[in-house]
């Protein structure tokens, strides 16, 4: 318990002390997810598949350096998998 209290914290002290241009990122981060919320209408897959994939498209443009590692760790993953 403590440890989630310490974490809330944590995040609240983040987002009072932002770096420069981390609300605008994240308001484009967020709207393409709302946009693959929209493009997945009618499918349950769709909908599990969309907002995530267009929300990580989304940081990747922003955060290149950080999606390089993910992809090349995921990938290493699931080939031991």
């Amino acid at each position: 318990m403590q440890s989630l209290v310490q974490w809330g914290l944590d995040s609240y002290d983040y987002l009072q002390n932002a770096p420069p241009g981390f609300f605008p990122r994240l308001g484009v981060i967020g709207f393409a997810g709302l946009i693959g919320l929209l493009l997945a209408r009618g499918s349950k897959i769709k909908k599990l598949v969309y907002p995530p994939g267009f929300m990580g498209l989304a940081a990747s443009l922003y955060y290149p350096q950080q999606a390089i590692v993910f992809a090349q760790v995921s990938g290493e993953r699931l080939y031991d998998w």
